[in-house]
């Protein structure tokens, strides 16, 4: 009897996971040291921000990727990696690139109250991490001996 309860122990015991996920705290405002980065210039219509979120390498567009400006909610792109905006008119803006898979890109944008900004977002993969709904970088750890949930 105590034979059977030592092997249904050791089954359990083999199955949990040996590793956990741990989240970093960090916030949109806080870039990944990797490089994915921003190019932008002058064109467009008034107070208007476009521009196009693509991979660095293979220059292909990532459709999961959502932009935003300061103070905004972020905003999907469209199916081919397409985004609109509407800027606040003058002064200095942020805008922020996320998509899952790759690093985080933001750049500040200097508006101009009579002309537009397009831009393109060039993102770097993150190769061997894994990622949560945010686009954050997950950093897997060992657990310890005891720990069995």
């Amino acid at each position: 009897m105590l034979g059977r309860h030592l092997v249904v122990l050791a089954i359990g015991l083999s199955s949990c996971t040996r590793y956990e996920w741990i989240q970093p705290d960090c916030t949109a405002t806080v870039p990944h040291p990797a490089p994915s980065w921003i190019e932008w210039r002058y064109s467009g219509g008034a107070r208007q921000l476009t521009g196009r979120v693509m991979t660095r390498l293979t220059q292909q567009p990532i459709r999961d990727a959502q932009v935003r400006l300061v103070g905004r909610d972020f905003q999907a792109v469209d199916s081919v990696g397409r985004f609109q905006l509407t800027t606040r008119g003058s002064g200095i803006d942020t805008l922020f690139v996320r998509a899952i898979g790759h690093t985080l890109a933001l750049t500040p944008l200097k508006l101009s109250p009579d002309g537009g900004i397009e831009s393109v977002a060039l993102m770097s993969s993150v190769a061997g991490d894994m990622t949560d709904g945010c686009g954050y970088v997950l950093t897997r750890r060992r657990k310890p001996w005891w720990k069995v949930w």
